[in-house]
């Protein structure tokens, strides 16, 4: 069936709105899958926010445990008191004779007559005289050892020195013990007679040319006169020449 011309024309003009449609359906389709595009597009190259780091909190260190020390227990001891001993006292290096005895020199001895102070005496044969001996204001004689020459030779001094008033022994010893041997540990070595007078012996330690000698001193007194007749000794001689001594003090005579 043939379609009039006006139906033909009006279907025509259907026909190309129809298109038209289609053709703006499919425009808008595509400007919508192009929009779609852009986006994703955009999505893809967009630049990711920063990430920032955020860095572990530090730990907050817990406070140390307070601890109580607790006191170390205090050890009660009763201290035990060291036994109490009594000191000995220790002898004096220097031998002592014994017994104060004279001993008569087995060679035999002469006969001395001072012309420096009142008085006689004998003396071991082996020994020698020097006499006219002047110490100070006392006046005297030197009897010395004869033996080999060497540094130290025992020796007898007797010197006598004026004296006013009337002392004994006692009295005179102490007055040289605070003089002119205040200066040395006098040693008492007791009493005895020279010339038949009460005489007072003591002794020290010193040295001479170099060696340890033992002086003994023998004091006493007659009417104006202080006597003192002195031993010089090494200390292992001492009991031997110290009865030499005392011999001597026994042969002594005085005179006026």
């Amino acid at each position: 069936m043939r379609l009039p011309a006006f139906a033909q024309k009006a279907a025509a003009a259907v026909g190309q709105l129809a298109l038209s449609w289609e053709v703006v359906l499919a425009a808008t389709a595509g400007l919508l899958a192009l929009n779609l595009v852009l986006i994703v597009l955009r999505a893809g190259h967009a630049t990711p926010p920063p990430v920032v780091a955020v860095a572990p909190a530090e730990a907050i260190p817990s406070p140390a445990p307070t601890s109580t020390a607790t006191p170390a227990a205090r050890a009660t001891s009763t201290a035990t008191p060291a036994p109490t001993s009594t000191a000995t006292p220790i002898p004096s290096p220097t031998p002592t004779p014994l017994a104060l005895a004279a001993v008569a020199p087995p060679e035999g001895s002469l006969p001395f007559i001072s012309a420096a102070a009142p008085y006689a005496i004998a003396y071991p044969a082996s020994w020698s005289v020097q006499p006219g001996l002047v110490r100070s204001s006392f006046t005297g004689d030197a009897f010395l050892q004869i033996g080999p020459a060497g540094p130290f030779r025992p020796s007898i001094t007797v010197l006598a020195e004026p004296l006013s008033g009337s002392l004994t022994a006692d009295d005179y010893l102490a007055t040289h013990a605070t003089t002119s041997l205040r200066e040395v540990a006098l040693q008492p070595l007791g009493p005895y007679r020279a010339a038949g007078t009460p005489a007072r012996l003591v002794f020290y330690e010193g040295t001479q040319d170099g060696q340890r000698v033992v002086y003994v001193h023998a004091f006493f007194t007659t009417p104006g006169r202080g006597w003192v007749v002195t031993l010089a000794t090494l200390p292992q001689d001492l009991s031997r020449q110290t009865g030499t001594l005392l011999w001597m003090l026994d042969q002594m005579t005085l005179r006026q």
